[in-house]
């Protein structure tokens, strides 16, 4: 069984994130390249987990919390602003620059308004997943993607992510995702991939 990620494991949580992603193009842009990086990222994906704290599901693989991985369900994707500043997104300022923080929220509110114009019926938004990247290969994110596609196909869901490169997006149509849009943000690629319920199962 899966291990629910609790309040207590967020700053373990944001690490795994935080180093699976430290190249992702998209966090790229968000947190580029300079002083205190890492330290940065570490903040912004704290934020994240907090948020999907909030407002989904945060799950990983088992309590070792090998990987990661943060959902949300179609009528809690866009949440509030309350909730975003309950989850620190003003304490962000502060820690990483307002620089950094309106890279993120206009990075959200683009993936939101493309997920408007594709997706009108209820579905479930994997949002991110990550492994620690020595930890890599070795099957983690796929036990999490089975478990969690398997609960979604009891409940008739389909399920939705968007990824910036192309090997992911022939990684998730081996779990049965289909890329239905492809669109440009900042200097990144956006695959949008969606899987109909039992589809690859």
């Amino acid at each position: 069984m899966a291990y629910r990620v609790q309040d207590t494991d967020v700053a373990r949580a944001a690490d795994v994130l935080s180093a699976s992603f430290a190249d992702y193009p998209i966090f790229q842009h968000v947190v580029p390249e300079g002083a205190a990086r890492n330290h940065k990222l570490a903040h912004v994906f704290r934020f994240l987990v907090r948020l999907g704290l909030a407002s989904g599901e945060v799950i990983a693989p088992s309590d070792r919390m090998e990987g990661v991985s943060i959902w949300f369900r179609s009528e809690r994707t866009e949440g509030s602003v309350l909730t975003a500043f309950r989850a620190g997104l003003f304490g962000l300022y502060p820690r990483v620059g307002h620089g950094i923080v309106s890279r993120l929220i206009q990075v959200s509110v683009a993936k939101g308004r493309a997920r408007a114009e594709l997706l009108t019926r209820p579905y479930c938004l994997l949002d991110l997943i990550g492994v620690e990247p020595s930890l890599q290969g070795r099957g983690f994110a796929r036990k999490i993607l089975d478990e969690k596609l398997r609960e979604l196909d009891s409940e008739h869901l389909p399920c939705y992510l968007e990824t910036c490169t192309m090997g992911l997006a022939r990684y998730y149509g081996r779990c049965g995702f289909e890329v239905i849009r492809r669109y440009r943000l900042a200097t990144v690629d956006v695959f949008c991939l969606l899987r109909e319920v039992g589809a690859g199962s």
